[in-house]
């Protein structure tokens, strides 16, 4: 994935515009399939997005998030008992130097 950021900073997407299309249909939470559907795609009827904007399918859609997070360090389950009497307390972690190594790969 490095290698191809270098050739394009926005990839998986084709460009700025494409990045923030996805944005604004997944960010903070996930558009329902229909909606992303009928705003992000090539295939729909009304034709506002420019064809290098818009996605082939939902599927594409969702495929460009799928590459993302696929070149990210794995998350992992931790649980801590501060004092045997107490409860344990689950929490998720990754590690800290392949994510600030990813951060600085991706310093656009």
């Amino acid at each position: 994935m490095t290698e191809l950021r270098r050739e394009n900073i926005y990839y998986p997407y084709d460009n700025v515009l494409q990045y923030y299309l996805f944005k604004n249909h997944a960010i903070p939470q996930l558009d329902d399939e229909k909606k992303i559907t009928l705003r992000t795609s090539r295939n729909r009827q009304t034709g506002y997005l420019a064809h290098d904007v818009a996605f082939n399918s939902y599927n594409d859609f969702i495929g460009t998030a799928d590459l993302l997070t696929s070149t990210q360090s794995p998350w992992s389950r931790k649980r801590l008992k501060p004092t045997p009497d107490s409860k344990s307390v689950e929490f998720w972690c990754r590690n800290p130097l392949d994510t600030l190594a990813e951060i600085l790969e991706n310093l656009h």
